[in-house]
């Protein structure tokens, strides 16, 4: 698998399942050194409701959200950690992919979110680790390139779901052979069915359909993840680890808009 970036392809996972490292020094962040000693808010998903544009700013908060919000629920990830092996750091793989990220868009922020999704992809690039960090990573990766193609600073909402379902499309590239029932094919499944949503008149509209959508296709993994006919979650009992992680952060940008997050900067990694 390669993806074509910058008129060059360049695979962005080797043989040995992990991100190349050329691939990263390619898309290295261009953040200059932190400034900023205190996270700043940068804006109030709370408004979601009449929020019509997502910028920087915008998208930004969102990525606090839904970090806060899975970070919030690591031990659990880990504790249903039962596939492709049971090491039980399926939930820290993925906190440690988003932390930096997350940390270093709050303290370098940018209203263009041409700027704020490149830096948080290239920064990914450098935090994915283990299966789950590195699917997670091509997420990012892939919704920063279909941002990039917009060449706007700031999107709107419709835009945006574009973007968010044209990168869950490119899903099955992450890896060689790709399983449902698992974080690729739920990520993948709940971003593409957006663009089949219609028009959303404001953010909030969005965020509800997303994790409408994402918590129906969390609840299919027990079903769908059959590994050489033999139904590998339903048989422990639970849902897949890295598929309700990444449902953990759509919910958080759901629960923000709601105001059911209030803690949601607490969560944020400190300087």
């Amino acid at each position: 698998m390669s993806l074509a970036l910058d008129g060059c392809e360049l695979g962005l996972i080797g043989n040995d399942g992990k991100i190349r490292d050329e691939y990263i020094l390619q898309h290295q962040s261009v953040n200059p050194p932190a400034t900023l000693t205190n996270i700043p808010f940068l804006c109030d998903l709370m408004t979601a409701s009449s929020i019509t544009k997502v910028d920087g700013w915008v998208f930004t908060m969102l990525l606090v959200a839904g970090f806060a919000k899975m970070s919030s629920e690591i031990n659990e990830l880990n504790s249903i950690n039962v596939f492709p092996i049971t090491d039980g750091d399926k939930g820290a793989n993925m906190k440690v992919c988003l932390k930096l990220p997350t940390r270093n868009l709050l303290l370098n922020p940018s209203d263009n979110i041409l700027i704020a999704a490149s830096n948080m992809a290239a920064d990914v690039l450098l935090n994915g680790q283990g299966n789950s960090g590195t699917i997670l990573s091509h997420f990012f990766v892939s919704l920063a390139e279909k941002i990039k193609h917009r060449q706007k600073p700031c999107l709107t909402v419709d835009e945006f779901a574009a973007c968010l379902q044209r990168a869950g499309i490119k899903m099955d590239q992450a890896v060689p052979d790709p399983v449902e029932g698992t974080l690729l094919s739920v990520c993948r499944d709940a971003c593409k069915v957006l663009g089949c949503c219609g028009s959303y008149s404001s953010l909030a509209a969005l965020l509800i359909d997303w994790n409408e959508i994402a918590q129906e296709e969390l609840a299919l993994t027990p079903d769908r993840l059959v590994v050489d006919g033999f139904n590998v979650l339903e048989k422990a009992g639970v849902i897949d680890s890295g598929a309700q992680g990444f449902v953990h952060l759509v919910e958080g940008m759901y629960l923000a808009s709601k105001g059911m997050l209030p803690n949601a900067m607490d969560q944020v990694p400190q300087i």
